[in-house]
């Protein structure tokens, strides 16, 4: 079993890795934050399916 600070070590070398998310919007047709209830994210989700239906 790894130790703690094996998971720190592996976390930072797998999220520096990471594409920034400011080079990630540039790529993306569509942004959803989501830092409120299920139920506003899952509103979000239909509005932007339904642009594709």
């Amino acid at each position: 079993m790894l130790k703690n600070s094996s998971n720190n070590n592996l976390f930072n070398l797998l999220d520096g890795h990471q594409i920034k998310d400011t080079k990630k919007m540039k790529f993306c047709d569509h942004i959803i934050v989501n830092n409120k209830s299920l139920n506003f994210l899952k509103k979000k989700l239909l509005n932007i399916i339904d642009l594709y239906v």
